[in-house]
């Protein structure tokens, strides 16, 4: 039966309609296991009860049904180890207390396949939405049951004295999940299995997804990416798509890439960033006929460690990657793999005809030059760019005219305008990878035209570069900086923490700070010595993370005296701040520092200082 689980006032009629829209065709929003919502079907029914659902579901789901000889034949395709609950005679046999009570007019019917991040944990499942006007409720039913499924749940928006936002859940005598399909009489059982996962699902519907359509009912604000995302209508590439490609070559090439990666970046974040890329470019590849004018199909400008050359080139797509400066890891792929090192100077005529895509992967100060480098060749290229670090076409770094934009929607605006001033035609969408810069903009079969040169040339990057972020400044400027922020922090709070190591058994942890007070204390002539080096008082503060905790705009003194999440893979590789600088000194014993405490101490001698919980599980595992 359904029971009643929150109730809370919500937005206007109109606010619901909005929330059942996103909930209906965007679910991943709010549901991280899933990649996206592929709507198979969208049906009207003038009556809707168990009989005439289960029929018209029935008939939609029978093209992804196996058939074959033999009781419980029927299996999905893409996920063969799961069960459609279908009878006998082909159909769904839904309990008729699922159906909406007292509805007027037409019911719409949404069947969704539910694409999964990790199929191998998390099988790709199907569900039904079921939307009535009168009463206004969507309700959602399994059509399979699996570890991936959900239990039978609504919402109902009414309005009392004020509208209310109802969540209930279809439960058992017992307060459990039930089942939504009818009890087979032969074996006494349920047409599907249940799963322990029901009362966690039911915790993650209370506490996630309500409070997420109660703020879709209340809110129309666009999402951050909104006016950059494509229509799916006609998006270049659908998220489904998208889905499998990436899952094919994330278990193709991730463990590889992973565990064999020779840089010291992080494997985790470009793997699977370029991995989400490569993805996207080779649907896109295979959806537009070449003209087989090009012996190229790419050229990756700026390929940075060349990883989407290499997976692309892997792929069987022929191509190259250009950089002005080699990288170690260029060593560590097939012979195969082209990668050039080279500078890119395209107001000397540096153009690369020979390549059917001209691709700028975070290619930084040659993103705006792309698309002059396309019409100065003269050819039907097609360009695929994803902005990042904001440079104009003269080299310099683009800034916003507007508060009210942040900078990086301002310089997609720039390269978009730049795209549509030289007559392309662009097409915009945003990718689904682990990263904040995530807007892809395309052009295809570029219309060639005589460029009139504008009062700017390009500034290739220097091949050496210096890094420029408070680490080249002198070592007695930084110590100062740090000494003088550090005083003021202790002076602003008495706060003490325990600690066996001091004589009086506390240890001053000091007050917190905002960004722009910690600017003040440092004076303009210190900013201005900061700044000489392209950086701030944070990025300063964050550099010194012995000494800091930065979260957001506030910073304080470490506390040290908390235990260790996980233990350091590098230790007493510089001296301890607080062994030499602090009142109370450091509040840690040598032992437990990963700091160096003296000219004797040495990395043989720490041990750590684990939580309780972390030293049982170590403990639990080397058993």
């Amino acid at each position: 039966m359904w029971e009643e689980i929150k109730c809370e006032n919500a937005g206007p009629k109109e606010g619901f309609e909005r929330a059942c829209h996103i909930f209906a065709e965007r679910f991943h929003v709010v549901n991280r296991r899933l990649v996206c919502c592929d709507i198979v079907a969208t049906i009207t029914l003038p009556e809707v009860n168990s009989s005439t659902l289960g029929k018209a579901i029935a008939q939609i789901i029978q093209p992804h049904v196996l058939h074959k000889e033999g009781n419980d034949s029927r299996t999905e395709l893409s996920a063969p180890a799961l069960l459609f609950p279908l009878t006998e005679d082909g159909v769904f046999p839904f309990l008729p207390e699922l159906m909406p009570t007292k509805a007027k007019g037409d019911t719409t019917v949404i069947i969704r396949h539910l694409i999964s991040r990790m199929p191998n944990t998390y099988p790709h499942t199907w569900d039904a939405v079921l939307l009535t006007k009168q009463p206004r409720t969507i309700t959602v039913i399994p059509l399979q049951s699996c570890v991936s499924s959900m239990p039978s749940f609504r919402f109902s928006w009414k309005e009392n004295k004020s509208p209310l936002l109802l969540f209930e859940c279809f439960l058992d005598d017992g307060g459990n999940p039930h089942e939504p399909f009818v009890l087979d009489e032969v074996t006494d059982r349920f047409i599907t299995s249940k799963h322990d996962n029901n009362a966690s699902s039911l915790r993650w519907l209370n506490e996630k997804l309500f409070p997420k359509m109660l703020e879709w009912t209340l809110y129309d604000e666009p999402g951050k990416f909104a006016q950059w995302r494509a229509d799916p209508t006609q998006a270049m590439v659908s998220l489904v798509e998208y889905a499998h490609k990436y899952q094919q070559l994330k278990a193709k090439y991730a463990s590889y890439l992973v565990e064999g990666w020779p840089e010291t970046t992080d494997p985790q974040k470009f793997v699977f960033e370029e991995l989400g890329i490569a993805a996207y470019l080779c649907i896109l590849f295979d959806r537009i006929p070449s003209l087989d004018l090009f012996p190229n199909k790419f050229v990756d400008l700026g390929c940075g460690n060349g990883l989407l050359t290499y997976v692309l080139n892997q792929e069987g797509y022929p191509g190259i990657g250009i950089d002005l400066r080699r990288r170690r890891i260029w060593d560590w792929y097939s012979p195969a793999v082209t990668l050039l090192e080279s500078t890119v100077t395209p107001q000397l005529g540096c153009t690369y005809p020979d390549c059917e895509w001209l691709i700028g992967n975070h290619s930084d100060e040659l993103t705006p030059w792309i698309p002059v480098m396309s019409t100065i060749s003269m050819r039907y290229q097609h360009i695929w760019v994803l902005p990042c670090c904001p440079f104009d076409l003269d080299g310099s770094k683009h800034t916003t005219s507007s508060r009210a934009t942040s900078q990086y929607d301002s310089y997609l605006s720039y390269v978009y305008d730049l795209l549509k001033h030289l007559d392309f035609c662009v097409s915009t969408d945003v990718l689904r990878i682990p990263s904040t810069k995530r807007v892809c903009m395309t052009t295809i079969y570029t219309k060639a035209l005589t460029l009139q040169q504008e009062n700017c040339k390009a500034s290739p990057k220097p091949k050496h570069q210096v890094a420029r972020n408070c680490t080249g400044l002198p070592r007695s400027f930084l110590d100062e900086c740090i000494l003088v922020v550090v005083s003021e922090m202790l002076s602003l709070s008495n706060a003490y923490v325990s600690s066996e190591l001091t004589s009086s058994g506390k240890w001053h942890l000091g007050g917190c700070m905002k960004m722009n007070d910690v600017a003040k204390i440092l004076g303009s002539q210190r900013l201005k010595h900061l700044k000489s080096e392209c950086g701030g008082v944070k990025t300063l503060l964050k550099n010194h993370r012995q000494v800091f905790e930065v979260q957001g705009n506030v910073a304080r003194i470490c506390n040290w005296t908390q235990p260790d999440r996980k233990l350091p893979s590098r230790t007493k590789t510089k001296l301890c701040w607080f062994f030499q600088n602090h009142p109370d000194g450091c509040p840690r014993s040598a032992t437990m520092c990963p700091f160096l405490h003296g000219e004797n101490d040495s990395p043989e001698y720490y041990t750590g200082m684990l939580s309780t919980s972390n030293q049982s599980t170590i403990s639990n595992n080397t058993e």
